[in-house]
């Protein structure tokens, strides 16, 4: 069996992720972190089998803006079964049940709350008295020096539980990250229900970013015959390749 370390290791050098004590070793070795084409969802491997089959139809598992954006980050996925019952409008409760297990620590606040007076305006889909969730994980992160994480909810495996709130934090100097969220559906649709999330789940996509790259300005620029020639031509160039964006890239990625 490969060990927690190894498969960090192989993942990246400049990302390290470590459990927060030593009885949280065991847990983080059963759901690590990887790679996010580790975690590919049941609909993109459908349509890449379908893409093989029909070539006259490009499907969304073809289109580069979101295969590398999925594709491209590391996955955290949920290290617990977890269970969140949303009991009225004022009361929320949530059940992570590894902390059951006798071979864990007592005291560990798996889930935490943002309190409503730390999120006014945000209208975040939660109760009003609560404000927002947040899931503590059972480990630290660090990157090497002058490179941050960037958090995203992991919207293409289409989760219709919860949602994730996106984020940057600079890991080299700060090795805590903990997992904001809101509900999917509407509050009051949630009344009396439980809502059940099972270990092993992608929870969020983490991409590298540089922070001290520089900023960017936008120039809206008037119409250019030259640049509309450009985009004509490597128009043709897709079209040749029968829209096969890996092939078409090759030729200006060497």
């Amino acid at each position: 069996m490969v060990s927690f370390v190894e498969v960090i290791t192989k993942m990246s050098n400049s990302i390290k992720v470590f459990p927060r004590i030593k009885e949280y070793e065991p847990l983080v070795e059963l759901y690590p972190p990887q790679p996010a084409n580790k975690f590919l969802p049941d609909w993109y491997k459908t349509q890449t089998k379908l893409q093989r089959e029909d070539s006259d139809t490009l499907f969304a598992s073809s289109c580069p803006a979101i295969k590398d954006y999925m594709l491209d980050g590391i996955v955290f996925p949920l290290w617990s079964d977890v269970e969140i019952t949303i009991e009225h409008k004022e009361q929320v409760t949530w059940n992570v049940r590894v902390g059951d297990s006798l071979a864990m620590p007592k005291g560990h606040h798996w889930v935490q709350t943002h309190h409503n007076s730390q999120t006014i305006g945000m209208k975040l889909n939660s109760l009003e008295s609560l404000g927002a969730l947040k899931f503590i994980p059972p480990y630290y992160i660090k990157t090497e020096d002058n490179i941050g994480l960037e958090f995203i909810d992991t919207f293409y495996h289409f989760r219709k539980d919860i949602r994730l709130l996106p984020g940057q934090v600079e890991t080299d100097i700060w090795n805590e990250v903990n997992f904001p969220f809101e509900f999917y559906k509407d509050v009051d649709d949630l009344i009396g229900t439980t809502i059940k999330i099972k270990a092993g789940t992608p929870l969020i996509l983490a991409k590298p970013y540089d922070i001290k790259r520089h900023k960017y300005e936008v120039d809206v620029l008037e119409y250019d015959d030259k640049a509309t020639k450009d985009f004509i031509k490597n128009d043709v160039l897709n079209a040749a390749s029968s829209y096969d964006w890996t092939t078409y890239r090759k030729r200006f990625r060497k």
